[in-house]
């Protein structure tokens, strides 16, 4: 089967599930084998292809015996063996059943004859037989030519037959595909199938297109290799991990290529593109390596067929997508199960098999981890152990550093649990050991515990009790930290859906709404893209929607050539999973399987793309904390602004980083899951050519620290819901990790730049590092003048940048955060590790203020604008002499904690803000009756302690100069946040605020910010100029008040309704509440 690859493929195709949804009303049985196999069908497989060439082939029973020791779920025949159809009923392993290519003529000729085929074939073993689907022919195009005419036809028989038995919407038919049909593969964008076949293609992909099947394709990249040898990189052809210099990259598209593999996949699907098809995915039915060849196949080895084999395996069950489409996971068949020793020369053609004819295996595949296909497995099968002999205080004390500061997943040693008993501390740190062991990937020295520990390869699990790296923990669905398996949760959503078609666009289907239609993404011109999924609901409007998604196309086009700021692309799916932060078991919210989530790195100017999807159970919006989203609200990430992003869809946000820099976050903005992680680093740099005020660092790290509960987001949820106030802080967090849990490393002598921001919920911080200063030199965006500090106060929801020189003796240092104004004080540190230390921390954490309020207020007075740096400003139109603009009003905003209904609220000038059942920028756009009254919210505290709950609205006019000043009556440092602006901090004190408050200003260089902190008893006063029209977001940064009622929204409006002022909604925008069913615009 292999020798018909030997053509010129550079690079090509691939990607995407073969799913087999059902609508048809069958019988009973029929309905609960589909229900069983669910998870199975919509979740990318890797399957092998079965040959029947081999001198001594098992018997049909023993063959699929074989097949479920080895857990091998999905197979292709290359014929319909009745033998082998009959032994799979009842076993849950789905299989493709093949027209051979002496069938076609009787087939294609005679819907008789198909209809007899599909009976004898099909029906008569489905559903008992799960088949999946009917490859017709193989390679028919390129090894038969002359039975070109009748390929269409016997695919349409036997789809009519299908038609007739019920069983179209089970059972896939499509034809495998020579990689040879598609010409100029590489670059990919350059893709296209070979002219003289359009007559053939255009039909039959609009055939699979209209019955939602596969482009089935056998894909080699061992022949793309070995016809282009000193071109194609070897480990590029086996998916090993290369240099970005070895990378290969489309020049029209700068799409990175780790793999061969995935970039015929793309060629693939840029192909149909060209033929005007993009709702039809790629299945590869064939893909493998030869173990042995002759002397003119010296890379036929068993070392490269397992390495291929091994990373071909992990990359589908990873979900790694191409670059093109990351979204969409083509499932793989492995050719082939078996050796085929009848086949003739060359000697590679009977060596492409994972097993022998005997049924042992032709080499070990090393894929552990990545599921459970194949279990011929058995390398990797390491464990850590406490040692024989050591005394247990010793245990006990690594024990307890496992179970704490190591973040090893202690909870089955808890009385009760599986792995309680024997009840001593050997069998506890044993457990405990080997969790640590396997979250840190095996790696060298997470086995030693100061010498208490060994690595063995005896799996320790008894009775119960079943050890972090047994293979018995394979079949468990299970989400962990730094996993790229989906939690159960995130299963469940995808199973439920209906019918879904993959669809590559860029905005939604034309009237669009929460019934109908998600949004999508656009084509990747830089790093990463989407293939988006849709809901379809008639294929009127996919094919409606071709013309915006090539309108849009050369829109961006147009505007590359004209000299439009880069684009950068991202992808963040977002799930639950088990995070241990202060040593404990918790349902966190990962960002593409982290905790924090990946860093968003952008450039001034750079317009970036960002794909969130949602496997939560529950809905999920994420914000951008400082992107100041210029003319467009749309996609600020908060429930005033979007509808939230339903459990199992997805959502593009398109945002420009114009005219900023500096440091900021995201973060969960709905349900209090701030409180469960989902949060992670945004970085925007300066132009290459713009000088920033210091030498270039040696590194760049990020530090996200807070507090953080033991108690779970929906519990602390619920205590806020039931009007109590949230208890103290269990600790504090860096890096998502407790005590001396991450650590930093850095070369002697060098200057490296740490971000810090506080992504905490409740408490204010200070961050210090042990004998070593902290030089500002950026604030949220901001150059500072470079003062030096020894620790500095960071408050919730700011961020700041420090230089750091490690200029101290050659050892580990504490990194430390603790509380500040907290009746208890919290403290946690991580690791400074200069590369030559020998030595650990030592000595006491240093010491930083505690509750005193002088030092810190003082601290923040110090804080100053560098006038002289280069760089973006922010708000131009007071940018360089906001202190010579006469505010044209003051507003002045009171925090207060009043019962209302006899709970506990928070409000702004006496109103407790509740969201509306639509969002406001979208019944502001439609003009929705009902849902906001501007005005809803006093500009000045009013009299009395009287508060009431409303859905509080603010009006202000675009350009207004305003003058907002927070007074904080209460006994707590108040932290005040504003989407869409930086304004200036032009003073602060204790006390009442009045106008004579204004002789203490700081009119020259006072910093721009997003974010500022109201100590005690205090007030705090900005200047803003009204310069970005919108519906804007400010907030308390506690987010128990904020999630309480201390917010509202200013409306900065325009009433020249331009796109020079403001963008229009987004046509991919989601519309829920009362806005449901209304349409967007045009494009």
């Amino acid at each position: 089967m292999a020798n018909s690859k030997l053509t010129t493929y550079l690079i090509l195709i691939i990607c995407s599930c073969f799913t087999v949804p059902s609508t048809a009303k069958t019988s009973t049985l029929v309905q609960e084998i589909k229900q069983q196999s669910q998870v199975q069908d919509k979740e990318p497989f890797v399957g092998v292809n079965l040959g029947t060439d081999v001198s001594d082939l098992l018997s049909a029973t023993d063959l699929v015996s074989f097949l479920q020791v080895q857990k091998i779920s999905h197979i292709r025949l290359y014929d319909a063996n009745q033998d082998i159809l009959k032994a799979l009923a009842k076993t849950k392993i789905r299989v493709i059943i093949s027209v051979p290519n002496n069938q076609l003529l009787a087939i294609g000729s005679s819907n008789t004859t198909a209809a007899s085929w599909i009976d004898r074939y099909v029906v008569a073993y489905y559903p008992e037989t799960l088949i999946t689907g009917i490859a017709v022919g193989d390679e028919v195009l390129t090894t038969v030519p002359s039975s070109a005419p009748l390929l269409l036809p016997a695919i349409q028989s036997l789809y009519g037959a299908l038609v007739a038995a019920n069983l179209h919407t089970q059972i896939k038919v499509s034809t495998p595909h020579a990689a040879s049909i598609i010409l100029d593969t590489f670059p990919p964008s350059q893709a296209y199938f070979n002219q003289s076949l359009t007559s053939v293609m255009v039909p039959l992909l609009q055939f699979l297109s209209r019955t939602d099947s596969p482009l089935m394709m056998n894909l080699y990249p061992y022949y793309v290799f070995m016809e282009n040898k000193g071109v194609v990189p070897l480990d590029n052809s086996l998916f090993k991990p290369l240099t970005p210099s070895k990378e290969m990259v489309d020049p029209n598209t700068l799409l990175h290529y780790t793999n061969v593999l995935d970039a015929m996949i793309d060629a693939a699907y840029v192909s149909m593109k060209n033929l005007n098809v993009t709702d039809v995915v790629v299945l590869v039915t064939e893909s493998g390596w030869p173990s042995k060849g002759d002397s003119k196949e010296p890379y036929a080895t068993k070392d490269n067929a397992d390495t291929y084999n091994s990373n071909l395996i992990k990359h589908v069950l990873d979900r790694s997508g191409t670059p093109l489409h990351p979204e969409i996971t083509s499932s793989v068949y492995i050719y082939e199960l078996f050796n085929e020793d009848l086949r003739s020369p060359p000697v590679s053609e009977a060596n492409w098999g994972l097993f022998y004819s005997n049924s042992t295996p032709v080499y070990l595949l090393h894929v552990s981890g990545s599921g459970t296909f194949l279990a011929n497995d058995t390398t990797n099968q390491t464990f850590c152990i406490a040692m024989d002999g050591i005394d247990s205080k010793t245990l006990q004390t690594a024990l307890d550093w496992a179970c704490g500061p190591g973040r090893a997943n202690c909870s089955e040693i808890q009385p009760g649990e599986s792995c309680y008993q024997p009840n001593n501390v050997k069998n506890h740190a044993s457990y405990a050991f080997d969790s640590y062991y396997q979250m840190e990937g095996k790696a060298s020295g997470s086995c030693d515990f100061k010498g208490v520990a060994m690595i063995t390869t005896t799996d320790p699990s008894h009775g119960s009790c079943v050890f972090p790296g047994s293979k018995m923990v394979s079949n468990k669905t299970r989400t962990v930290l730094n996993s790229t398996e989906v939690s159960g949760a995130a299963e469940s959503l995808k199973h439920d859906s209906p019918l879904w078609i993959p669809f590559c666009t860029y905005v939604a289907v034309s009237g669009a709404d929460e019934t109908s239609a998600e949004p999508c993404t656009i084509p990747n011109c830089n790093s990463r893209a989407v293939f988006s999924v849709f809901k379809v609901e008639k294929t009127k409007q996919m094919q409606d929607s071709k013309f915006v998604v090539y309108s849009f196309i050369a829109c961006i086009l147009f505007l590359g050539v004209n000299g439009e700021s880069p684009y950068r692309f991202f992808t963040l799916k977002v799930t639950h999973g088990d995070i241990y932060p202060l040593g404990v078991k918790q349902k966190g919210i990962l960002i593409n399987g982290q905790f924090p989530g990946p860093t968003i790195d952008a450039v001034t100017n750079d317009n970036l793309i960002i794909h969130v999807y949602n496997y939560l159970n529950v809905p999920f919006l994420i914000s951008w904390n400082g992107v100041q989203q210029r003319r467009n609200s749309w996609q600020d990430g908060v429930l005033g602004t979007n509808c939230p992003i339903r459990p199992g869809k997805n959502f593009t946000y398109v945002l420009q980083v114009k005219d900023q820099i500096g440091t900021f976050f995201y973060f969960p903005s709905l349900f209090f899951h701030k409180a469960a992680g989902g949060y992670g680093s945004i970085r925007i740099w300066s132009r290459p050519k713009i000088p920033v005020p210091f030498p270039t660092p040696a590194g760049d790290f990020t530090v996200l620290a807070g507090d953080w509960y033991k108690r779970n987001h929906y519990v602390l949820r619920r205590y806020l819901e039931s009007g109590h106030s949230l208890p103290f802080p269990d600790g504090l967090v860096i890096n998502g990790r407790g005590w001396n849990g991450y650590t930093f490393t850095v070369d002697p002598g060098r200057t490296y730049r740490f971000r810090v921001s506080n992504v905490g919920i409740s408490t204010s911080i200070n961050f210090r590092i042990q004998s070593h200063k902290l030089k500002l030199i950026e604030v949220e965006g901001s150059h500072t003048l470079q003062n030096t500090y020894h620790s500095f106060d960071i408050h919730l929801g700011q961020s700041y940048s420090f230089l750091v020189t490690a200029d101290q003796a050659p050892q580990d240092y504490y990194v430390v955060a603790s509380s500040r104004f907290t009746p208890r004080v919290l403290t946690t540190t991580a690791i400074l590790h200069y590369s030559n230390s020998r030595k650990g921390v030592s000595g006491l954490i240093p010491w930083a203020p505690t509750f005193q309020i002088a030092p810190s207020l003082m601290q923040a007075r110090s804080i100053r604008w560098n006038l002289t740096a280069s760089g973006p400003r922010p708000n131009p139109q007071g940018s360089y002499h906001y202190g010579m603009i006469t505010p044209s009003r003051t507003i002045m905003l009171a925090n207060s904690a009043p019962y209302i209904n006899g709970k506990q609220r928070y409000a702004v000038n006496g109103v407790s803000y509740v969201p509306p059942d639509t969002p406001l920028k979208l019944a502001d756009y439609f003009k929705i009756p009902g849902v906001f009254n501007l005005g809803s919210i006093p500009t000045r505290p009013p009299s009395g302690n009287n508060a009431y709950l409303q859905t509080s609205v603010m009006a202000a006019d675009f350009r207004e100069y305003v003058e907002i000043v927070f007074q904080n009556w209460e006994n707590t440092v108040q932290s005040w946040h504003i989407d869409g602006y930086s304004f200036f901090v032009v003073g602060m004190d204790g006390g009442q605020w009045t106008p004579d408050s204004r002789r203490s200003y700081n009119l020259i260089d006072a910093v721009s910010r997003c974010t500022t902190q109201v100590y005690p008893r205090s007030w705090t006063a900005i200047y803003m100029a009204l310069d970005n029209v919108g519906m804007w977001n400010i907030r308390s940064e506690n987010w128990a008040r904020q999630y309480l009622g201390q917010q509202f929204y200013l409306r900065v409006y325009s009433p020249a309704n331009s796109w020079r002022d403001e963008y229009p909604i987004p046509k991919h925008a989601l519309l829920c509440g009362r806005a449901r069913g209304r349409r967007t615009r045009p494009l």
